[in-house]
């Protein structure tokens, strides 16, 4: 193919492949479009971890916070100063803002999150709730204990057997 290919480029942004992907030395096509890190997920026992793949991020722009179910991990990866860019011939690695969501189940704790970074990877630990005990409900005849009245209650049940 081309180096400067437009059906090329077209799959590539319709595909988002990854940029090192089939890169050789002679492509000089430059995609330009908001960067997605990427995840690995591990479940453990007591929680969930997220190995972000984002180097070159400052801490201070990430936001991580989970709401209904879904975390959400948002971020920026800023570019060099104007003045520098000038002088490169070729800029592969994305810049810019990112924005991940991820479904978790109901045993993930939104309260007890922690977030660190660790040469390039940002380490989302999510830690799991305790297993709720089940709740064993006594069914009482409709009569003296039901409602937790006394007989002699004015209050009656809707319902009674036939």
């Amino acid at each position: 193919m081309r180096p400067h290919d437009p059906v090329k480029q077209l799959f590539d942004r319709v595909f988002e492949r990854h940029p090192r992907q089939d890169v050789s030395p002679n492509d000089a096509t430059v995609v330009a479009r908001q960067w997605v890190p990427l995840v690995d997920i591990k479940e453990e026992p007591h929680r969930f971890i997220f190995y972000v793949d984002a180097p070159g991020i400052d801490l201070k722009t990430v936001d991580v916070h989970m709401e209904r179910g879904v975390l959400t991990i948002k971020g920026e990866r800023k570019t060099e100063s104007q003045e520098s860019r000038d002088s490169f011939m070729r800029i592969e690695r994305r810049h810019g803002t990112f924005h991940r969501r991820f479904a978790l189940p109901s045993s993930a704790d939104p309260h007890n999150m922690t977030v660190t970074a660790h040469h390039g990877i940002l380490y989302v630990i999510v830690r799991k709730r305790p297993p709720s005990a089940s709740r064993q409900i006594r069914m009482d005849e409709v009569g003296t204990h039901a409602y937790g009245r006394s007989e002699g209650d004015p209050i009656k049940p809707l319902w009674r057997p036939a």
